[in-house]
């Protein structure tokens, strides 16, 4: 597994991190997922941080335990 972050610096030398689904969405179009699967990547997936109202939500309603 590898993870990696995008950025983007603008003409005038300021950055922005580009967003993990903005990353996935563009390296998964045929043309580059078929580059990729050319040197062996398998799988693109974005890993984002839940919003607080995500995170409160999963906590006050968690997935079933399964044993």
């Amino acid at each position: 597994m590898v993870k990696i972050c995008v950025s983007e610096k603008g003409v005038t030398g300021t950055s922005r991190k580009i967003p993990a689904t903005d990353s996935a969405t563009f390296l998964n179009q045929p043309r580059q997922k078929q580059q990729l699967t050319n040197v062996g990547v398998s799988t693109v997936t974005c890993f984002v941080t839940p919003s607080k109202a995500e995170l409160e939500e999963y906590l006050e309603h968690p997935p079933p335990y399964v044993d």
